[in-house]
């Protein structure tokens, strides 16, 4: 039996979507406490509470809480982007 899991996103992210939930993350807010101004971003350009439950798993996954072969690889992101993230800008 394999230990590799695979993951599978049917949503498209947008840019600025994933950069705030990274900017979150990178000052350490929780899911949870990230929920509320990343839904309301979301709902700007993607109203349906479906989609944007989706985007929510999606932004869950990628940033918040990475599987645990993927979670040393999205720390060392994460510390990047605390040293180097200001640069990066919004589209």
């Amino acid at each position: 039996m394999s230990t590799n899991q695979r993951i599978g996103f049917g949503k498209k992210v947008r840019w600025d979507w994933l950069l705030l939930a990274v900017r979150l993350r990178a000052k350490a807010v929780s899911f949870d406490d990230a929920r509320e101004e990343l839904e309301r971003l979301i709902a700007e350009t993607n109203a349906g509470k479906v989609a944007i439950t989706k985007t929510m798993s999606v932004l869950r996954q990628l940033v918040f809480l990475p599987t645990p072969g993927c979670r040393l690889f999205s720390e060392h992101g994460i510390e990047l982007f605390r040293r180097h993230g200001a640069a990066v800008p919004c589209r």
